[in-house]
């Protein structure tokens, strides 16, 4: 059964999580054994419209990827919701959208556009994030208000701002900008003056060490971490295999190497063949494409 991040927190003192693009990504989250995932923006926007991170990812696009993700995992989803592709009314209008569609947790920047860069006044942050809390209020989805400012001192006061706005969980995006021999030492003074639930961005890696340790953080209040690889990871074993099958001119080493089919697992294409045959009484509905796959890999 589907837990809510409130239920999550309760459970867990540090969640890792995961950003994902897609179904296929948020299954091999599940078989890790992690505990929550956040769609992200970002790597959808490459997969998805081979274009980076510049904002052209709309709302009915991202959606889509949480009612899909939603409907297939019992994950916590944790959506990028951008600067909620507007002002204030319109952030609320998608923050519903979002939470209606399964999310259980939304993040909006305080940025003027849907990418990075720049941030609103702060009146008008606080506008947007009141709005959103109140288009929330009813649903399991939390609100994660993200600050874009890159200063420190700026950003913990506008969290503080966001937090008495009706945000449940406060991210610090210049967490990214901060050398990071003295990012634990900016988890202590955000915690100083804005206690609660807070996200650690994009957990990086210096000279093959992790910037931070979550047992350490999660002593401050940060106890959802977002961590990036999953894209990069596929794109990497995806060359690697199609070099290796280019190389040979055959499938020989893709199919060695990574043996896991693109096409579901068998326990997925048994279900649907179960469910499928309570109404097609075909009795060569075995013998279809997809549920004759395994049979075939037998033989």
């Amino acid at each position: 059964m589907k837990k809510t991040l409130r239920q999550l927190f309760m459970e867990e003192k540090v969640v890792l999580a995961p950003e994902v693009y897609d179904c296929a990504s948020t299954y091999t989250c599940e078989d890790c054994g992690y505990k929550a995932v956040v769609l992200s923006g970002a790597e959808l926007s490459l997969s998805l419209k081979g274009i980076p991170d510049l904002g052209l990812l709309s709302y009915d696009e991202m959606l889509m990827m949480t009612r899909n993700i939603c409907a297939v995992s019992d994950l916590p989803l944790v959506v990028d919701g951008e600067n909620g592709y507007g002002p204030a009314l319109s952030a609320a209008y998608h923050c519903k959208g979002f939470a209606d569609a399964g999310a259980a947790g939304v993040i909006i920047v305080d940025s003027p556009e849907t990418r990075i860069g720049g941030i609103l006044p702060i009146e008008e942050a606080v506008e947007k994030i009141e709005a959103c809390a109140d288009a929330l209020k009813g649903t399991d989805c939390l609100l994660i208000a993200r600050t874009d400012s890159m200063d420190l001192d700026d950003a913990i006061d506008r969290c503080v701002a966001y937090r008495k706005a009706g945000a449940d969980m406060t991210l610090v995006f210049c967490f990214n900008f901060i050398p990071h021999e003295e990012r634990f030492e900016a988890c202590q003074k955000i915690n100083e003056r804005d206690p609660g639930w807070k996200w650690y961005p994009d957990l990086g890696v210096h000279d093959g060490k992790s910037d931070v340790t979550l047992d350490e953080i999660a002593e401050y209040g940060f106890n959802f971490v977002g961590i990036h690889y999953l894209l990069g990871a596929a794109m990497t074993a995806m060359t690697d295999a199609g070099m290796g099958n280019y190389n040979n001119q055959d499938n020989v080493y893709a199919m060695t190497k990574y043996p896991r089919p693109g096409i579901g697992s068998e326990e997925q294409i048994e279900k649907w063949y179960e469910y499928e045959k309570r109404f097609v009484k075909d009795p060569g509905l075995r013998e279809r494409w997809p549920y004759n796959y395994y049979k075939t890999q037998r033989h």
